[in-house]
């Protein structure tokens, strides 16, 4: 009786470390892919900025964030624009990257650059992918200033193994 108790423990003891563990490879492996998602929307956008010597602009008269849940317009207390705590101005939550009339990235990319804009594994209020053209104006915050409107950018996504510390691409 003893030895059935032993080994009844022994297997619990073993079930749980391998499901936990299975969560902490399934967190690591969405973050892979949200590093090689960025990457691929960076290629797009490199590829904008050789043929037009500029990122894809946004219209911050309209949103002033393009994520991959909705475009957001920035509001009183919202710090960055990217809250979705916030309302957005586009589609219902997790509807993907919003389309403006040319205006949102991706109008400016999809079709000719990449076929279609990644969205996060997850893509829900905690998790979702940022881009944020960054105007000639903000350059004494992020370089040299360049002679167009929108010379660098930033593409973002939420780490879930790191959540202090977001998976960032500045260019």
């Amino acid at each position: 009786m003893l030895e059935i108790l032993l080994v009844i423990v022994i297997i619990s003891v073993l079930a749980t470390m391998l499901f936990t563990g299975y969560g902490s490879y399934t967190k690591r492996t969405r973050d892979a892919r949200r590093k090689s998602d960025l990457a691929q929307i960076a290629t797009a956008i490199d590829q904008y900025v050789f043929d037009h010597k500029y990122a894809p602009p946004r219209d911050d008269t309209i949103f002033d964030c393009d994520t991959s849940v909705g475009l957001y317009k920035k509001y009183p207390g919202d710090p960055n624009g990217c809250d979705p705590d916030y309302p957005m101005i586009y589609g219902p939550l997790g509807s993907g990257w919003g389309k403006i009339s040319n205006k949102t990235l991706a109008d400016s990319v999809e079709g000719g650059y990449i076929s279609k804009l990644p969205v996060d594994p997850i893509n829900n209020k905690a998790y979702f992918y940022v881009y944020k053209p960054v105007k000639k104006t903000d350059g004494a915050l992020w370089g040299p200033a360049c002679g167009y409107d929108y010379c660098r950018y930033l593409l973002q996504a939420g780490s879930e193994v790191d959540k202090l510390n977001p998976i960032q691409m500045i260019r």
